[in-house]
């Protein structure tokens, strides 16, 4: 990664990730990406909708609980 410099704006630095990066982070990650892509053409897209909207209600209750508590629960 690099950092360089945003032409529009100067007071602004852009990280940049090099291609090397890229390529190390598919040698590691690729085939588990795949494999798992794979292993999802299993499921019914009724049963990945399920899924979906599952981590999605999980990540919004974790988002509001960094948030702060809203109903004044704190400790429980």
């Amino acid at each position: 990664m690099r950092r360089e410099r945003d032409t529009r704006d100067r007071r602004r630095v852009l990280l940049v990730v090099q291609d090397e990066a890229v390529d190390l982070g598919w040698s590691f990650f690729g085939p588990l990406i795949h494999e798992m892509v794979a292993g999802m053409r299993s499921f019914e897209e009724e049963e990945l909708a399920t899924v979906r909207r599952f981590l999605q209600t999980m990540r919004d209750v974790a988002a509001a609980r960094r948030r702060g508590p809203q109903d004044g629960s704190a400790g429980r």
